[in-house]
């Protein structure tokens, strides 16, 4: 038990008494052994890049991972491969195959739909779905930001498409400051019910729009469900 080491592995050594060890050695001819120091050069030099692989961006914009030319490729080289899946999903009309980002984590999930689906490139469109995003426009659009704070955003009164459709809750911004973001794509938000709201009354069911001013809409107490970048 109390053998010294020298690389000499027929001494009563147990196994069970040696702990694994951080960094790489190798045996020396003149017993002991030596770190091969290039082994935690690397790690070190590796870990940077891992963590930054890993990064979320911290703002839901038109350029970076959510540019008009980017890619499957792009999101596995800015997450990670491990964070980036292809599979398919249900959109409001189709079985759509798109990249998921982050597919487990709720607060940082992102799916983005391919102009190009077989080659995986040219953005059509950059969805957030988190319930916990914290993912927001420059302007300061997020998810679970009430609809108040919408209208304010926009400068303008909103429509809101109406209950029990395939788009219900899905809002034209009607030429208001929210219509474009910086750099050309558009920004498409759905609302959703806040908590404690009342079930919708038949008023605002149906195919039409109804205006962020109907007190019926403002009684949903709404708030920005997910939404998204589209080009």
């Amino acid at each position: 038990r109390h053998t010294r080491f020298k690389c000499d592995w027929s001494s009563d050594v147990c196994s069970s008494d040696l702990r694994p060890l951080p960094v790489r050695f190798i045996c020396h001819p003149e017993g002991g052994f030596r770190m091969r120091k290039f082994t935690l050069f690397a790690a070190l030099y590796a870990a940077p890049s891992l963590a930054a692989a890993q990064a979320l961006p911290s703002t839901l914009s038109c350029d970076g991972v959510f540019a008009r030319n980017s890619s499957h490729a792009r999101l596995v080289q800015v997450f990670g491969a491990p964070n980036v899946r292809h599979m398919k999903v249900t959109d409001p009309y189709d079985e759509v195959m798109v990249s998921v980002v982050y597919p487990r984590v709720e607060t940082k999930k992102l799916q983005f739909h391919w102009a190009d689906e077989k080659a995986r490139k040219g953005l059509s469109s950059a969805r957030v779905y988190g319930a916990r995003s914290p993912l927001k426009t420059a302007s300061g659009v997020g998810i679970g930001v009430p609809l108040a704070k919408i209208v304010e955003l926009n400068g303008k009164p909103i429509s809101i498409q109406g209950f029990g459709t395939e788009v219900q809750g899905s809002v034209s911004f009607d030429g208001g400051k929210l219509e474009k973001l910086p750099g050309g794509c558009r920004l498409e938000i759905f609302m959703v019910p806040g908590p404690g709201a009342p079930s919708p009354p038949d008023e605002i069911y149906g195919e039409s729009s109804f205006s962020s001013d109907n007190s019926h809409m403002r009684a949903q107490k709404l708030i920005v469900g997910w939404m998204s970048v589209n080009w």
